[in-house]
């Protein structure tokens, strides 16, 4: 049975991106949990980026095979491009890079495994003391949450999230229905 998803509220967040202080990998890892939960892009887009699909003045990332290979752009807001700001001179400085390393990348400029990635998210989960399931998906459940709570329109956050239709986007968000639910029904007469 699939288990229900968990948004993290934002002190949750805050607290997963505090644990990102002192090991050599800890930049890398906070620009991917932060890029991960500011564009709700999937663990596979982030991996694959590359530097030439980042746009800073503009504001945007392209997304070159999303899922079902489809190509779209989404927007980075500025606390994503200084969390990747700050790792790119970071592994500009600390990576054997190759030509064809992706954003993400190891030392010596490899790709990282999206299991390493997996292994990130639990440990720093565990280390925040966040008593839910931390993982890079549940990023863009928490993202979808965010926007449905500031009233964004259906059909702008089905093209964040990347899906092809509004009726994913509503399924998805029906699955995330939070605790306005249960006080809709506390308050009734």
């Amino acid at each position: 049975m699939k288990r229900p998803p968990q948004p993290l509220n934002r002190s949750e967040i805050y607290a997963l991106l505090a644990t990102c202080r002192r090991e050599r990998a800890a930049v890398r890892d906070r620009a991917f949990l932060t890029l991960a939960w500011r564009t709700g892009l999937r663990c596979k887009e982030i991996l694959s980026l590359r530097i030439a699909d980042i746009d800073f003045p503009r504001g945007e990332i392209t997304v070159m095979h999303g899922k079902g290979d489809v190509r779209r752009v989404v927007g980075i807001d500025s606390t994503a491009q200084d969390a990747l700001t700050h790792w790119l001179t970071q592994r500009e400085r600390d990576c054997y890079l190759l030509p064809d390393s992706p954003v993400f990348c190891t030392w010596l400029g490899l790709p990282v495994a999206s299991r390493t990635i997996r292994k990130m998210f639990a440990r720093r989960g565990r280390v925040s003391g966040i008593g839910k399931r931390v993982h890079c998906h549940g990023m863009r459940h928490t993202l979808a949450r965010e926007l449905s709570d500031e009233r964004r329109p259906l059909h702008q956050i089905a093209g964040v999230l990347g899906h092809s239709t509004v009726v994913t986007t509503s399924i998805y968000l029906r699955a995330l229905a939070g605790p306005e639910v249960v006080d809709l029904m506390r308050k009734r007469l």
